[in-house]
């Protein structure tokens, strides 16, 4: 019972912290990401911006690797893409907006390979769908 209060505790309190800038906040390590000057693994919100006052990418960063949902914009401020980090590694369903905010493709992830439905869209309508499994296309693309 006790170690899953202070999993709870330390949880809690990664969400009480303000974001801070990737790029000027933290140090990056052969894919982890430390506090500037330590060797301490960053756990909490973060941003990255174009400029003062363009958003680039928002996330949450879990022991110094991405974790959860991020968000990613162009630099005219049109989302660019969205989906889930699950230890550093690409997971779930992810889907992807050209420059002009139309989407152009859905698709999902197990462990940094597609797996599973692949949606892709021309115009913002969906023009042809199949399935991957472990990176490899699984069946007909219609």
């Amino acid at each position: 019972m006790g170690r899953i209060i202070f999993v709870l505790f330390i949880f809690v309190q990664g969400c009480n912290k303000e974001p801070v800038n990737i790029d000027d906040s933290l140090t990056e390590v052969e894919g982890f990401f430390f506090e500037k000057d330590t060797e301490t693994p960053y756990s909490g919100p973060i941003f990255s911006l174009y400029n003062v006052d363009q958003l680039k990418e928002e996330g949450e960063l879990y022991n110094g690797k991405k974790q959860g949902f991020f968000t990613e914009w162009y630099e005219n401020g049109q989302k660019k893409k969205e989906g889930f980090y699950e230890n550093g590694i690409v997971s779930g369903q992810w889907a992807y907006w050209d420059e002009g905010g139309i989407k152009y493709l859905e698709e999902s992830y197990k462990k940094g390979n597609k797996d599973g439905l692949y949606t892709l869209y021309q115009d913002g309508v969906k023009k042809r769908q199949g399935n991957y499994s472990n990176n490899i296309k699984n069946g007909s693309f219609v």
